[in-house]
């Protein structure tokens, strides 16, 4: 599975919409459930997912399903 798909599916489910309306282009506001409330759904979703705490502005960068898949990406990478 890409960190795509997997941003994908923790949209969806934060938003509880299928998967299929998730589409990788999708972002704030463009998606039905996307607003300031299901913003923080993703968020705290993200989080638990990660097992960290997001800072104040990867929050604020976090704006379409490709920035959420550029989040996974950093904190799945191996510390070298």
């Amino acid at each position: 599975m890409t960190t795509l798909e997997e941003a994908r599916i923790l949209v969806a489910d934060a938003l509880e919409r299928p998967v299929h309306e998730i589409t990788p282009d999708v972002a704030l506001g463009s998606a039905a459930g996307w607003d300031s409330l299901g913003h923080m759904r993703i968020v705290l979703s993200l989080e638990s997912h990660l097992k960290r705490t997001l800072s104040a502005d990867e929050i604020i960068q976090l704006k379409s399903v490709p920035d959420i898949a550029a989040l996974l990406e950093k904190y799945s990478e191996p510390a070298s």
